[in-house]
């Protein structure tokens, strides 16, 4: 007979010799399988253990985790994939570049002002800042604002009408059609002294002379003779005679003059203003 400590020795040693025989026998069916995510948000991961007799049990929920401001610390320099900022804002502010002509990158939009002054190179136009541009005096294409250009796809030009002597305005000789209309008598104008290209139409109409002169102190090629300093020319009394006066630049490049012609009419040199 046994006694219970050999008992004990004997069973202990066939249960290990029995579970060794079963594992080896079995153990292409141990193991853990994972499942593959559903793709639902948060959904857990799921394993099953199976057993050395090919069933299946303890199915368990894997724990997922989901990061939070408050789990995080430090941060992640730009060339590891981060943006080395705590905050969008300064993110933003990290990662973006200055637009230019030859590169992609970040642009600022322009304001109205800055679109009418035209001289900004690192500014993006709104279509408000188009229609702001258009509503304004003076050429699209210019920096300087003014009235009395060209306007209208014909061509026509600002009517400018003086019934009395005067000096024009900068603006009213900037691209302008001047008359008398209205005028009681004779009227007397001088031109500006524009440093500018532009143009002057003089129309009479009325049975009046006007008379026309130079910016003080200079000359007028008239009909292509140069005048003397400040002579004037006196229009044609008769209705409808036109000159063209054009504002051009002396070939020295350092002086300007008034180009006049005549149009229809006779016009004429009367020498200094009467």
């Amino acid at each position: 007979m046994f006694t219970s400590k050999r008992r004990k020795i004997v069973l202990i040693t066939l249960l290990v010799v029995a579970l060794a025989a079963l594992g080896a026998a079995r153990s292409d069916r141990l193991g853990m399988l994972i499942s593959e995510p559903d793709g639902t948000p948060n959904d857990s991961y799921v394993y099953k253990t199976i057993l050395p007799n090919g069933s299946t049990s303890i199915t368990a929920n894997v724990l997922t985790f989901t990061p939070t401001a408050a789990s995080l610390s430090g941060t992640v320099a730009i060339n590891q994939g981060g943006t080395g900022q705590v905050t969008a804002a300064a993110a933003f502010g990290a990662l973006k570049q200055d637009a230019t002509d030859a590169a992609t990158g970040v642009v600022e939009l322009a304001t109205d002002a800055e679109t009418l002054t035209g001289t900004a190179t690192d500014r993006a136009l709104t279509p408000a800042n188009l229609t702001a541009k258009m509503a304004a005096p003076g050429d699209i294409g210019g920096t300087t604002p003014y009235e009395g250009r060209f306007v209208g796809l014909s061509g026509s030009k600002v009517r400018v009408v003086k019934t009395g002597d005067a000096a024009l305005t900068a603006n009213e000789c900037r691209g302008t059609y001047v008359c008398n209309q209205g005028a009681s008598g004779e009227i007397d104008l001088t031109l500006y002294a524009l440093e500018e290209t532009s143009s002057v139409v003089f129309s009479n109409e009325e049975a009046f002379v006007i008379e026309v002169g130079p910016p003080s102190g200079e000359r007028f090629l008239f009909d292509g003779t140069w005048l003397d300093a400040d002579d004037c020319i006196d229009m044609s009394t008769t209705e409808s005679s036109d000159m063209v006066c054009v504002r051009k630049k002396a070939q020295s490049g350092t002086t300007w003059y008034y180009k006049c012609d005549s149009i229809t009419g006779t016009h004429t040199d009367t020498g200094a203003s009467d």
